[in-house]
């Protein structure tokens, strides 16, 4: 995605005609395109800005990633509380692997990597909503609508979400077998 060059993007709030079609490259992302107009409004052409939307997102992918493995411990777990610091552990383990792993960390120097973040929070976040609906029973209408806003906007956010929706087909069952 082009930042500098893309025109959806450079109209800024004014012009929302571009906003829900495919562009040229044959990509719908109105979600990332908003974020991108949001941080041209505020910041202008700074690249910094983007690095810096990057870095946050980035951080907070990690944080979300750490709370679904931490909430996965548990559910497979029925073992007593004081294995409570080893699953905590092991969640912040495997987080901070993922979270500096040089296929994660090259994107954040990008600054048209945004997608890629973006696209991976609202996927998260579909996952956090997705185990809440199945293991909190009491507040299921809430949480399945939240599980498809966030997978619709994990999709409205760049097109590797579509592959994430394979995932989601085969982690569903599996979550709903316990």
């Amino acid at each position: 995605m082009s930042i500098v060059r893309n025109p959806i993007v450079l109209s800024g709030f004014s012009d929302f005609s571009g906003l829900f079609s495919i562009n040229e490259n044959m990509r719908f992302m109105p979600v990332t395109w908003i974020l991108c107009k949001s941080l041209i409004a505020i910041f202008g052409l700074d690249h910094a800005a983007f690095h810096l939307a990057n870095i946050s997102l980035h951080a907070f992918n990690s944080a979300m990633l750490a709370y679904i493995f931490l909430k996965a411990f548990q559910i497979n777990s029925h073992l007593d509380a004081t294995l409570g610091k080893a699953h905590l552990t092991a969640a912040l383990a495997f987080a901070t692997l993922w979270a500096w792993h040089p296929m994660r960390v090259e994107p954040v120097s990008w600054s048209t990597a945004i997608t890629y973040h973006t696209c991976t929070a609202f996927f998260l976040m579909t996952l956090v909503a997705l185990f809440e609906y199945i293991y909190a029973p009491a507040r299921r209408t809430k949480w399945e609508l939240t599980y498809y806003l966030f997978f619709t906007l994990c999709v409205c956010s760049y097109a590797l979400a579509y592959t994430w929706a394979v995932t989601l087909c085969f982690l569903i069952p599996v979550l709903l077998s316990k």
